[in-house]
């Protein structure tokens, strides 16, 4: 999904890229370059996946949430891609905004929507892993309590 996601992003951005806001294509100028970047990470994670061995399961979540926030942020730029190319005024409006707003613009939206999910979600995920250490956890435990027979 990540893969596929990542290719209608960079098939819809060719329509619109007077208003593309992707900060490497507006710091290098090219589309090609964002094109070579994203079949990279793709085929990285592919490749590491495949291997299908990781070092802890904390690793093994992380590349989990990477591969679950970075599929649902691009596809709010596919998204947003395929309502430049429905409205092509649009486009033209976000033309005419500075690329250093465009970037700073991005930077927050991949801020909200990415990072600071992914720094929770990693943040619970260690918690987790460091007091599961410490609990017992017992389904017999709980089976010989009447009380909890009610729920």
């Amino acid at each position: 999904m990540f893969a596929v996601v990542n290719l209608a992003d960079i098939i819809t951005a060719q329509y619109i890229l007077p208003g593309e806001a992707n900060p490497i294509y507006l710091l290098t100028g090219s589309v090609w370059f964002v094109v070579a970047l994203k079949i990279g990470v793709v085929a990285g994670v592919y490749f590491y996946i495949q291997r299908n061995v990781f070092p802890t399961d904390f690793m093994l979540f992380i590349i989990i949430m990477l591969l679950l926030l970075g599929t649902f942020t691009i596809s709010l730029g596919v998204l947003s891609n395929v309502l430049g190319i429905i409205n092509p005024e649009e486009v033209v409006a976000a033309a005419e905004v500075s690329a250093g707003e465009k970037i700073q613009e991005y930077s927050i939206l991949v801020s909200i929507l990415y990072v600071f999910p992914m720094g929770l979600s990693l943040l619970g995920f260690k918690l987790y892993e460091i007091s599961r250490r410490k609990a017992l956890i017992s389904k017999e435990y709980f089976v010989k309590k009447v009380w909890w027979k009610r729920w």
